[in-house]
This record gives C-alpha cells, structure tokens and sequence, in this order.
C-alpha cells in the first residue's frame, strides 16, 4: 500500500494558498464592514452593500502585490457581518515560485473572518513554465479557519500533475502549523514513472 506520508510536503504550496484566499476574505471583510445603527426589534438578513465586477488587490511593504482577489459579486449582510461571494477568483503570489490560481462557484465569509467557506466546485492551479510542471487540486465545499490556519472537507478530493499522477480521497483535513495533511478515506493513487512518460 502507498504510504502518503510524503504527501504532507509534497503540496504545502497549495495549502499556503488556500489559507491565503481564506486570509484575504477575512481582511476584506473586515475592510468593507460598516459600523451599523441599533435596529430596534428584529433584524432581517438584508444586505446593506454590494460590489460588482470587482478586483482587490493587497500588496507588502515593498509595494510587491500578494493577493488578488475578484469576481462578479460580493454582498455584505449587517445582521451577521457576513459576506457572500459569486464565482470567487483569486491569484496568491508567493516569492520565487509560480502564482496559484483558485476558483470556486460561491464564496461565504462569516463574521471577522473567522470562518471561510468555498461552496461547489473549487479548483486550484498551479502552472511552472519555467520547470514544466503542472498541478491541480480539485473538492468541493471547503471548510477554512485562518486563525487557526486549518481547512476541511468531507467531499472527494484529486492532486493531479501533468505528469500523469493523480491521488483520489475522500476527505481531507489540512493543518499548516505542523504542515500535515490529512486523507480521510478511500484514498487511491496512480504514479506514472520517468520511463513510462519517455
């Protein structure tokens, strides 16, 4: 049987990834919060702002862009300071290596931030022209903590290169302070060998 030990250092970059799209919606949240007035009675879950065909970028001290977040919608709800994302996409640039490029079908971001939710289809690319190499994360549904810097999902998950290899599970649990990750289930994986792409 395949031990997937390995596999905790073999996508860490995905995984910083991740929790930096998880890291930059809880910093656009907390941005774009309004202070709100004392509501008497029951609040209703209205959105109080929305943006369309927007594109945030957030920058480090040398002015050199680290996130780039966008998408056609996002709404703000006053009653829970929560956010609604249509089609999120994000680009996360990190030092010396190529940028990752991440898409879901929704996006849902509670309070603070505390909790990030990429909901359908969520797709993560990574594209090394300089080393040609190719790699993709597939799931659904995810379930992000960026304080805590942990993600999760119940749903079936694929790495696949293209090279040829691909790893199925079902489930996944991720925790970047002591850089593991976690296959739940069901986990099957097929290797394509130097000398079989040759």
């Amino acid at each position: 049987m395949p031990d997937f030990r390995g596999m905790d250092r073999r996508y860490p970059l995905f995984l910083i990834a991740l929790l930096a799209l998880a890291a930059f919606s809880a910093w656009l949240l907390q941005t774009a919060s309004i202070p709100q007035a004392s509501v008497p009675g029951k609040q209703r879950h209205d959105p109080d702002f929305y943006m369309k065909d927007f594109t945030l970028t957030t920058m480090d001290k040398a002015g050199i862009p680290r996130n780039r977040l966008s998408g056609p919608y996002l709404v703000h709800y006053a009653d829970d300071d929560s956010a609604e994302l249509t089609r999120p996409r994000m680009i996360a640039f990190r030092k010396g290596e190529p940028p990752w490029h991440i898409e879901a079908e929704r996006g849902w971001i509670s309070s603070g931030g505390k909790d990030v939710v990429l909901r359908g289809d969520v797709v993560m690319r990574q594209n090394d022209t300089v080393r040609g190499h190719e790699q993709t994360v597939c799931t659904t549904d995810l379930h992000i903590r960026p304080d805590d810097e942990y993600a999760e999902t119940t749903h079936p998950v694929t790495f696949s290169n293209n090279a040829g290899s691909v790893v199925n599970a079902v489930g996944m649990r991720v925790n970047l302070k002591d850089e593991r990750l976690e296959l739940l289930s069901k986990v099957r994986a097929s290797y394509v060998s130097e000398t079989n792409r040759n």
